[in-house]
């Protein structure tokens, strides 16, 4: 039987692998066509202002013990190894920004996909 949150009733790997997909769709704004980017560059602006508002990311929020750092190092820690908290974070805003970059000059410079 898999552990659930006690107030929600919210098995803990739903908020797993609704992480999981929200980063690979992420990731994968910037491989959209052309005609999807005028909306998709809005994502991580969104994304920043959710986080803004919950005070991180809403899914940790669903269940306190999670920790939005340590659940970005499970994920980053097979591609960066083990880093620091601070650092993490530092790779997160990175990621968010060149995301963002990317779909920006794309959509400047109308490069095909």
């Amino acid at each position: 039987m898999s552990a659930t949150h006690a107030t929600t009733g919210v098995p803990v790997w739903i908020i797993t692998v609704v992480h999981v997909l929200f980063v690979l769709f992420f990731l994968s704004l910037v491989f959209w066509p052309n005609c999807t980017l005028p909306y998709v560059v809005w994502v991580p602006f969104l994304l920043s202002v959710v986080w803004v508002v919950f005070d991180g990311c809403p899914l940790t929020r669903i269940d306190p013990a999670l920790d939005d750092q340590v659940f970005m190092q499970v994920l980053a820690r097979p591609f960066v190894g083990n880093v620091s908290n601070n650092t993490m974070a530092a790779l997160t805003i990175s990621t968010l920004l060149l995301v963002t970059a990317v779909v920006g000059i794309r959509m400047h410079f109308k490069w095909p996909y």
